[in-house]
């Protein structure tokens, strides 16, 4: 298996505290928070579609706490759906208690670190999947910076639920099974792999999704359903069948693309160029690279010169400027292109750090 682990610093001070602590208070798990927003009832404004037994509220950032909001969806008993689309202002970290849960992390941009017992630190600051469980009584650590611009699903299930919708038979990918079996009742277990461009485009639908009715909470449970079948079968792919073929020596030139695209984001070269520089058919090249990396050379490039955009913003250069730093000629389209992919304009990120 393998983690997204690095062996990260924490923020010397952060605010304390999600939605779980402003649900239920710190420590508490994630059904505790749901359970204390249907308690709650008239306070918080929610929704429900009765027949399915679902229910789902908001849950805005106080105007002094950042932008952006958490869309949390209750499907039975047997999935607990998390959305989220926010920046804090300052650095933010919440201690989460376990409930016995599976979960399912889908995130698209942002900068979320974990701490889970018995596995290194995990970061995530690129399109991925990270899969873990979380035992009862077991507490993860998780925080983000300032204004990182977090996008990211969690699909939460109970081990009963999640063994039910695979079935017993080959349905569950071995990946996941040993996921299971190694974690036990003193530390959780986790394994990652990259958001393939499926499931970024299933889970980026899954965010946009406007929760004001109960048909949109049927919409939120079938785009989960759809998120976790092709994660499924994303593991299946990936993990039973290698998912990276080729000679070491391909293997190789795809490594020698991945250190050239990392190392000119100012003057990214095209397909036919990196092929040629590399000793590699461009089809090759394009065909490897995703099989190896998860994304292709187009999309590795742009989220690479993306995230070195963004800390470029925590300097005083103009964005004209950091525009050419990142391979843009023109500062309109690096603009609508950040947008894209932060879901915040530069100019907006640098308000929320008081720039």
């Amino acid at each position: 298996m393998k983690t997204l682990g690095r062996d990260l610093e924490r923020p010397a001070s952060s605010a304390q505290g999600w939605f779980r602590t402003a649900l239920a208070g710190p420590g508490s798990t994630l059904t505790e928070a749901f359970a204390c927003a249907e308690s709650a009832g008239v306070r918080i404004p929610h929704i429900r579609h009765v027949a399915r037994d679902l229910f789902g509220f908001r849950l805005d950032l106080r105007e002094n706490e950042g932008e952006g909001f958490f869309n949390l969806v209750r499907v039975r008993d047997d999935m607990f759906i998390t959305l989220g689309q926010y920046a804090y202002r300052d650095a933010r970290s919440e201690l989460a208690g376990g409930d016995g849960l599976v979960q399912f992390c889908f995130n698209l941009a942002g900068d979320m670190r974990l701490e889970i017992p018995g596995e290194p630190r995990i970061r995530l600051h690129e399109p991925s999947v990270l899969v873990y469980v979380h035992p009862h009584g077991v507490s993860i650590q998780q925080w983000t910076p300032a204004c990182a611009g977090e996008r990211i699903i969690s699909l939460n299930l109970p081990l009963q639920s999640l063994t039910q919708l695979l079935g017993s038979g080959g349905e569950i990918p071995q990946a996941l099974r040993r996921l299971l079996d190694s974690a036990d009742a003193r530390s959780a277990a986790a394994l990652s792999f990259p958001l393939s461009p499926q499931l970024f485009a299933l889970a980026k639908g899954m965010l946009d999704i406007r929760i004001t009715d109960s048909l949109a909470l049927l919409h939120v449970e079938s785009m989960a359903m759809q998120l976790l079948c092709v994660a499924f079968r994303t593991m299946h792919e990936g993990f039973e069948r290698g998912g990276r073929a080729g000679s070491p020596r391909q293997m190789a030139r795809l490594h020698q693309a991945r250190k050239v695209i990392e190392s000119e984001l100012s003057a990214p070269p095209s397909i036919d160029e990196l092929a040629r520089r590399v000793g590699m058919c461009a089809t090759l090249l394009k065909r490897g690279f995703r099989e190896e990396f998860g994304e292709s050379v187009a999309e590795m490039s742009r989220r690479l010169r993306m995230e070195h955009s963004l800390e470029l913003l925590k300097e005083s250069h103009s964005i004209a400027l950091i525009a050419r730093a990142v391979g843009y000629r023109h500062q309109s389209t690096f603009s609508s292109t950040f947008l894209a992919h932060f879901g915040a304009s530069p100019r907006q990120i640098r308000r929320r750090r008081g720039q």
